[in-house]
């Protein structure tokens, strides 16, 4: 061999024989591969939609898909023609019977887009398919997947729209109302404003009823600062003070029983009795804003900030889900938990005419098939109402967009409970459905895609005195929720949490939120309904530094599947790609 190497012709000529055998011996692997272990190419993947096993869908004629695939050894493998089975049970699928469409042997290679040719399809309907092909390596069939439809057409939404904009019976006359004094103070004792004049000029018919907002108020005295409207009045000769912290609703003379006004993020619930437990069930839940779905005081799903946003002026979205699993014999509560999100009437200072409420507004319709006949149950006036005590902050609006505020103190964890008592709820208001269509979501769903720690808990200047200010660092930059575990607050004492992107200075765009707490030895906060652009949180009004193992960023964002991946030499092409 060295003597042929010797010689660059007959290197060359060696060569060329072994580049022309090469074929014959892939062929002879692939043969060998074959008789030992099978071609084994079939069709995978099944998708409806774009979708696996999608519920919901309002497509009428759904386009089908799949992937053939075959052994990594075999070579060029092909799909030469389909058949494709639909039918109404997965028993029925299993004897190849497709009842509803039974597309015979076609020939060709399309496994994308197969527009769906059979009977024509209603909705709540479950339609199991499966796809046989035959390829150049053999035949074979696929594993069964399943879609389900949606809610058609609008009159198969017996369900109504509700809003939680409950309205107080009219007050009795108590005596003429006089503001003494108001001012606007902010917590950590950095400013103090005299607002008389301004709270004065808000008082109407001997009442005054306000939201707490720095608008109202002149100004904002201590920008990122939390601060509390303090008012001493006289009512009937006799006098009283009230206060209220920002984005707090406030009425004075104050009611005999408190009335909460628009709820903004409020529970909604609905007990029913089941004789026996359903063969389906399929809730259809239709909101603009957000929402929650609970069933027998248990979270359904792992979707988080539902539905995806959409233009309220054009069209709602709507979820479906499987909720047999939830349910049970007898007694049951099936609730939402709502906000009103990006549903506002004027929003960065400009107003829209498609958002007619105060409150998110929301439909939901559970149709169930129990001991074999349909049953549905509905939104309506007979659903019950309280505020969850958590409220939005600010006016989500360019560099001003707030948060949410939590009180601890008056969180309900039972509020989904079947056996909770609901009589001092207050009843929905049914509202006049929207001018506009409502369709099935396509898009994923919004989920936690991952946890972060904090890298760090550097301590700041002391905010007031026994209040520690902390940041806490989570080196990187993310769009998600702070979730915090704190220790030692009395009951009704609040912290406040800033969120920036970077800092020296800090970028804050004014986001932030509060935590009042209920005085346990141990609590946790943690958003909900709204997220910030951050990489630091900055606490104040702690007792102590928590330690970093106490504080995660969850980072939030759709759900959508890999498709692919990049990755080279550059370390700043690898982090512009994962950014």
């Amino acid at each position: 061999m060295r003597a042929l190497y010797s010689d660059g012709t007959m290197r060359l000529k060696f060569f060329r024989k072994l580049m022309l055998a090469m074929p014959l011996l892939a062929a002879f692997v692939d043969m060998s591969f074959a008789a030992q272990h099978g071609a084994g190419a079939g069709p995978v993947g099944l998708r409806c939609e774009y979708r696996e096993n999608p519920m919901g869908i309002d497509a009428v004629k759904p386009r089908l898909s799949w992937q053939i695939e075959a052994p990594k050894e075999a070579r060029n493998v092909r799909q030469t023609a389909y058949r494709i089975l639909v039918a109404s049970s997965a028993e029925l699928l299993k004897e190849n019977n497709g009842d509803l469409w039974d597309s015979g042997k076609v020939a060709g290679d399309a496994s994308i887009q197969v527009e769906y040719a059979g009977k024509p399809l209603g909705s709540r309907m479950c339609c199991h398919w499966k796809v046989q092909a035959w390829t150049t390596a053999g035949e074979a069939w696929s594993e069964s997947a399943v879609w389900t439809m949606g809610l058609l057409k609008p009159e198969d939404w017996q369900a109504k729209w509700i809003s939680t904009e409950v309205r107080p019976s009219p007050p009795g006359k108590v005596g003429k109302l006089t503001i003494l004094k108001a001012e606007y103070v902010a917590l950590d004792g950095t400013a103090s404003v005299d607002v008389t004049q301004h709270v004065v000029k808000l008082v109407r018919d001997e009442r005054l009823a306000l939201r707490v907002e720095p608008g109202l108020l002149g100004g904002d005295p201590a920008l990122g600062h939390v601060k509390e409207l303090r008012i001493a009045y006289e009512v009937g000769g006799k006098r009283h003070d009230a206060a209220a912290e920002d984005f707090s609703e406030l009425a004075l003379p104050e009611p005999a029983v408190p009335f909460p006004g628009p709820l903004d993020e409020p529970y909604v619930r609905r007990t029913f009795t089941l004789e026996e437990l359903p063969e389906s069930a399929l809730a259809f839940v239709n909101v603009m804003g957000f929402y929650e779905l609970y069933v027998n005081g248990r979270k359904v799903g792992d979707d988080v900030m539902s539905p995806a946003l959409s233009n309220y002026g054009k069209r709602s979205l709507y979820l479906t889900c499987d909720i047999k699993p939830y349910l049970r014999k007898g007694r049951n509560c099936i609730g939402l938990w709502l906000s009103r999100g990006w549903y506002w009437k004027v929003l960065d200072g400009r107003s829209n005419p498609a958002v007619q409420h105060d409150t998110a507004i929301a439909r939901l319709q559970l149709d169930m098939i129990v001991k074999g006949r349909p049953v549905s149950i509905g939104t309506d006036d007979t659903w019950r109402c309280k505020s969850s005590r958590r409220q939005i902050t600010g006016p989500w609006s360019w560099n001003n967009m707030g948060g949410e505020q939590v009180d601890a103190r008056r969180a309900d964890p039972q509020w989904a409970d079947p056996d909770r008592n609901d009589s001092d709820w207050y009843p929905v208001v049914v509202v006049p459905p929207p001018a506009i269509p409502a369709d099935a979501q396509k898009c994923p769903p919004m989920r936690v895609l991952k946890t972060i720690p904090a890298i760090a808990c550097n301590k700041l200047e002391q905010a007031a005195p026994g209040k520690t200010k902390v940041e806490l660092d989570f080196g990187t930059n993310l769009t998600g929720w702070l979730k915090l575990r704190v220790r030692g607050l009395r009951a009704g004492q609040g912290i406040a949490i800033q969120y920036a992107d970077k800092k020296d200075p800090y970028q804050t765009h004014n986001q932030s939120d509060r935590f009042i707490s209920a005085g346990l030895p141990e609590e946790t906060y943690c958003s909900k309904f709204n997220y910030h652009g951050f990489r630091y949180a900055i606490v104040e009004g702690l007792p102590a530094a928590p330690a970093a193992a106490d504080a995660e960023a969850l980072m939030i964002g759709a759900d959508w599947e890999d498709c692919g991946g990049f990755s080279c030499s550059s370390a700043l092409f690898n982090r512009m790609h994962e950014v």
